[in-house]
């Protein structure tokens, strides 16, 4: 059996979330998509589904972090090499977002992070395996 992550974000503004999200070029998965969350598709089993924080709080009887302020998470997204690294985050930085840490380059990893609109820390590397095992 495939199985499906689904890894799950509050945002203040869905509609913000959604323009910045699709304008960074993610691509959106219909099904999960509706007027209160956005469903971002990573891969084919891979989603992470942004919903409205009024929506997001029927879904845990626990206060919501203030992303802003504390690191629930980051979400790790391994990309072709550096340059697509570079250019996502810098995408990323010119629609909004904020680069939230500083570039790690180990020579056969490199990585770069950014705070999206909410404050959720999202990071986008690069890892040579045949190089780090050289």
């Amino acid at each position: 059996m495939k199985r499906n992550i689904c890894i799950n974000l509050s945002t203040k503004d869905i509609e913000k979330s959604k323009k910045f999200f699709q304008d960074l070029g993610l691509k959106f998965n219909s099904f999960c998509t509706d007027e209160t969350t956005i469903g971002l598709e990573i891969e084919d089993n891979i989603f992470v589904l942004i919903s409205q924080e009024d929506k997001f709080k029927t879904f845990t009887k626990k206060e919501i972090v203030k992303p802003r302020e504390e690191t629930e998470t980051i979400l790790s997204l391994e990309l072709q090499d550096k340059e697509e690294v570079d250019n996502f985050i810098e995408k990323a930085i010119s629609l909004g977002a904020r680069e939230s840490n500083d570039v790690m380059d180990l020579g056969w990893m490199y990585c770069r992070q950014f705070e999206d609109l909410d404050g959720h820390l999202w990071e986008a590397f690069f890892m040579n395996e045949k190089q780090r095992n050289e």
